[in-house]
């Protein structure tokens, strides 16, 4: 038998001392120790594939939305992941264009609000096989 972690121990306490559920004692632990900055709990509620209380999504929503909850970056320029649906929408624009390629860069262009060499480098990248 593993030995209990120091979160399963409180999640007994909230249920001798407070007379909550098990489900409750442990969405309240989750929520404590989350919102102390320690993911543990957390990450083990997932492992253990537990649906999240709405309560849980909440605050990690807020905890996101307030710059509480961040990823790390590695070094360098950070990585930008719309570009990727960004793309994709100058290409479905540029396939649907009517008229010469000129046009048709400068018109996507201003539907995206960025200047005609960026809808070039995206068509350029699509057509070499960089989709």
């Amino acid at each position: 038998m593993t030995e209990p972690e120091w979160w399963d121990l409180e999640a007994e306490f909230w249920m001798s001392k407070a007379g909550v559920d098990l489900e409750d004692a442990k969405t309240i632990t989750v929520m404590r120790w989350t919102a102390n900055g320690d993911l543990r709990p957390l990450a083990a509620a997932l492992m253990e594939k537990r649906p999240l209380d709405p309560a849980i999504r909440s605050l990690l929503a807020d905890m996101i939305y307030e710059d509480r909850l961040k990823v790390p970056r590695r070094r360098g320029a950070p990585r930008k992941p719309e570009l990727l649906a960004r793309n994709y929408a100058v290409r479905l624009a540029y396939e649907k264009r009517s008229g010469n390629s000129d046009e048709a860069f400068e018109r996507i262009a201003a539907l995206i609000g960025r200047g005609d060499r960026v809808v070039r480098r995206a068509v350029t990248q699509w057509r070499k096989g960089d989709k």
